[in-house]
């Protein structure tokens, strides 16, 4: 397995804490590594407060301490030859069984006992990384993208919307997961 790669990185402090994101987007194709754009910066901006609500289960405020990884490993953006027009993976694509068993195989080498899902890529996931990893803890925050936020916190200075967003969608899902 690759311990670096566009769509995975194996943390510095903390790998067996993991961040997953949707997939990779243009700098992260282009540097190598998850988590380097816009996205990545509030992704930053999360953990510090995510940090502060669970000190706990998330003991640092730096991302890199923390294994990055994607629902899906497809870099999407304009311009690339493969590019579909869809920036995100589509359902059929992070729940295809070869992409489970990909995610399969980076948990169990990097040993991971907790992942915080951002967005709704990653949360497509809670039902099989269950299934597949019943110790697992599972968390879930909205995705660090500007989009969500911009629509519900309009006027709100940046670092305002990140703190409300990051309280308001952040939560343990399992093990105090309620099926629906």
């Amino acid at each position: 397995m690759c311990l670096a790669g566009p769509d995975y990185r194996l943390g510095d402090q903390y790998p067996e804490i993991a961040l997953m994101g949707a997939c990779p987007g243009a700098q992260e194709e282009e540097q190598g590594r998850p988590f380097i754009g816009d996205a990545g910066t509030h992704l930053t901006a999360m953990i510090r407060i995510i940090n502060a609500i669970s000190p706990a289960k998330f003991p640092s405020e730096n991302r890199d301490d923390y294994t990055l990884l994607n629902a899906h490993p497809l870099p999407r953006y304009e311009g690339r030859a493969e590019y579909d027009g869809n920036t995100q993976p589509t359902k059929p694509e992070v729940m295809s069984n070869v992409n489970i068993a990909r995610l399969n195989q980076q948990l169990r080498q990097s040993g991971i006992v907790r992942i915080l899902l951002a967005g709704e890529r990653p949360q497509w996931l809670a039902e099989r990384l269950v299934d597949n990893f019943p110790r697992i803890e599972l968390f879930v925050c909205g995705h660090p993208s500007s989009g969500a936020w911009n629509r519900r916190y309009l006027g709100q200075p940046r670092a305002e919307t990140i703190r409300l967003w990051t309280q308001e969608t952040y939560r343990m899902v399992h093990p105090f997961r309620v099926h629906q």
